[in-house]
């Protein structure tokens, strides 16, 4: 898996300045994450809040569940 455990060092840092960041400066969080949690924000639940709340990205079932197909097929998009 070359997502590795970068969803739970996310989960505990303030994700506004992680996402702030180009990949360039953040090798372990790769582009299809970065790529999935802005496009799958506004359609969950912790839209009104963006990437600024934490609790809501990392607790939001919905959001985790739209991320996690998102990622998968961005993933498998990179393969082919």
């Amino acid at each position: 898996d070359s997502t590795g455990d970068w969803s739970s060092d996310v989960c505990s840092s303030d994700l506004t300045s992680i996402l702030a960041q180009t990949n360039t400066t953040l090798p372990n969080i790769p582009a299809c994450a970065i790529t999935c949690t802005l496009s799958t924000i506004p359609t969950s639940s912790c839209a009104s809040y963006g990437v600024s709340n934490i609790t809501c990205i990392c607790t939001d079932v919905g959001f985790q569940a739209a991320f996690f197909q998102c990622q998968q097929a961005c993933e498998s998009s990179k393969r082919t």
